[in-house]
C-alpha cells in the first residue's frame, strides 16, 4: 500500500452516492469531464503520453479502457463479458460457496480469486505497465469496485476475519429534534438490522485486504520496472459507508463523516512524508496532479491545488470544503460545508439543518442547528454555503458571442 508519504485526514467527497469511480471532477452540477481533460492535457504536455484507465466508470476519449461496472453479483462490462456463463453465475448468491444466512448482504462468492474482477483489474494494470511505450510518460486509472456492499469476497478473503473476534462499537443513533418524515423513510431503507454488523464488517475487512493485496501487486510491478520512485501515486475512494454508525448502513444524504470523510494517500517525487489534517476535497485532485506535473491548470477547473501542502510549503490551503448531494429517489437536495471546526449541512426539500462542533462532538451526536445560542453562526455558515454554491456554478459551455 501507499503509506510512505502523505495522508490527508480531512478529505471531503463531493457527492458520496454517485456510485462511480470518476472522483477527480468538477462538482456534480458541473460538467463531469475533468478526468478526460486531464488525460488530454498530460498527453499534450508529454509528447503523446500513453493513457490507460482501468476503472469502474466509462471514460470516453481515452486510448484504452478495461471497463468494470457494478459490485459483487451485479458487476458488468469487460470483465463480465470475458467470463464463461458458469464463472459469471458463480457471483450469484444462489451459487455461494458459503452463506452467512443473516441478511441479503453477506456471502462467499463461489469464484476462484484468480478470476475475480479485483484480480483482473490488477492484472490489466500490470500488463499495461509492462507493455507501455517506455519512451513516454503514462497515466493509469486503476479502480477497484470493492470494498462495497454486497459483502461477498471469494476465499481466502471471506474467512480471513472472524466476526466473533471483532471489537465493534458503532455510534448509536440520536433522535434529532423535529425530525422530518424523510428520516423515517431513510431509516427504513438504510437502517441497520439487528445482529448483522460484525459479520458485515468482517467481510468488508476481507474485501479491503483483497484490494490491498492487488494494489501491492501493481506497486511491485512499478518497482520491477524501476519507475516507482519517479511515479506519482494517488490512493483515494469515491465515498465511505455509515457501517453501523447512527444506526445506518451504506451511504446517502444524512451528513455523517463515515460517508463524506474518505482516505487520501499521496506518494511520489515532490511529496513530503507527513500526516495532515488540512482540509482537502476530491475536486482538488485534478488541479493538484496538474500542478505536480507543472502543467497549467485551466481556468474552468474547479478545486484548488494542494501542492504546497504536499511539499509542506503551507500548512493548509482551504478554509472550508463544500459538497453537494441530490437524491431523485427521495426528491431531496442537500448542501454541505466543512470547516476546521464545524460540520454544517441543510436539506432543502424537507427544510432541515445540521450543525456539529467537530472538536467537542466528533461522533456528531449533538445537532446544534436549532440551538438559539448558535443562530448567529448558522446565519454565517448559510451565507458561506451560498457563496460556495455560486462559486461552483460551471463556466461551460463557454460564451462565444453576445448581443
Amino acid at each position: 500500500m501507499i503509506y510512505e508519504n502523505i495522508e490527508f485526514h480531512n478529505n471531503v467527497e463531493l457527492e458520496p452516492a454517485s456510485g462511480g469511480g470518476l472522483a477527480i471532477r468538477r462538482y456534480p452540477k458541473a460538467v463531469r469531464d475533468s478526468l478526460c481533460q486531464l488525460g488530454r492535457l498530460v498527453s499534450q504536455e508529454s509528447a503523446g503520453c500513453e493513457l490507460r484507465f482501468v476503472t469502474e466508470s466509462p471514460n470516453h476519449g481515452l486510448d484504452k479502457i478495461f471497463f468494470v461496472g457494478g459490485h459483487g453479483h451485479y458487476n458488468f462490462g469487460d470483465h463480465r463479458n470475458s467470463l464463461s456463463e458458469k464463472d459469471a453465475d458463480s457471483y450469484l448468491r444462489i451459487n455461494a460457496l458459503k452463506d452467512s444466512g443473516i441478511n441479503e448482504e453477506v456471502w462467499c462468492t463461489n469464484i476462484n480469486e484468480s478470476k475475480h474482477y479485483n484480480t483482473e483489474i490488477a492484472n490489466e494494470t500490470i500488463k499495461f505497465i509492462k507493455d507501455r511505450d517506455k519512451s513516454k510518460a503514462f497515466f493509469s486509472w486503476c479502480s477497484f469496485p470493492d470494498p462495497h456492499h454486497p459483502f461477498s469476497p471469494p476465499e481466502p478473503w471471506y474467512s480471513m476475519y472472524l466476526a466473533e473476534k471483532l471489537c465493534v462499537k458503532a455510534i448509536s443513533r440520536t433522535i434529532n429534534k423535529n425530525e422530518p418524515l424523510f428520516f423515517k423513510k431513510f431509516y427504513e431503507s438504510h437502517g441497520l438490522k439487528d445482529g448483522t454488523l460484525k459479520e458485515m464488517i468482517a467481510k468488508n475487512y476481507g474485501m479491503i485486504s483483497m484490494v490491498d493485496h492487488n494494489i501491492g501487486r501493481v506497486i511491485t510491478e512499478l518497482k520491477n520496472e524501476n519507475i516507482y520512485d519517479d511515479t506519482i501515486i494517488l490512493f483515494f475512494s469515491d465515498h465511505g459507508d455509515y457501517m453501523g454508525d447512527h444506526g445506518l448502513m451504506r451511504k446517502a444524504a444524512l451528513p455523517y463523516e463515515g460517508v463524506y470523510r474518505i482516505p487520501t494517500l499521496w506518494c511520489g517525487p515532490g511529496i513530503s512524508q507527513q500526516v495532515t489534517d488540512a482540509l482537502h476535497s476530491t475536486v482538488d485532485l485534478l488541479p493538484t496532479i496538474l500542478d505536480l506535473l507543472e502543467i497549467e491548470v485551466p481556468n474552468d477547473i474547479q478545486g484548488v491545488s494542494q501542492k504546497d501542502v504536499l511539499n509542506q510549503q503551507k500548512k493548509s490551503i482551504r478554509e472550508n470544503c463544500y459538497a453537494e448531494y441530490d437524491e431523485s429517489i427521495y426528491n431531496e437536495r442537500v448542501r454541505f460545508l466543512r470547516t476546521d471546526k464545524y460540520y454544517f449541512s441543510y436539506m432543502f426539500t424537507c427544510k432541515y439543518g445540521f450543525l456539529f462542533d467537530m472538536d467537542k462532538d466528533p461522533d456528531q451526536k449533538q445537532n446544534l442547528f436549532y440551538d438559539p445560542k448558535y443562530n448567529s453562526l448558522v446565519n454565517e455558515l448559510f451565507v458561506e454555503l451560498a457563496k460556495q454554491s455560486i462559486k461552483t456554478e460551471p463556466w461551460l459551455p463557454k460564451k462565444l458571442c453576445h448581443a
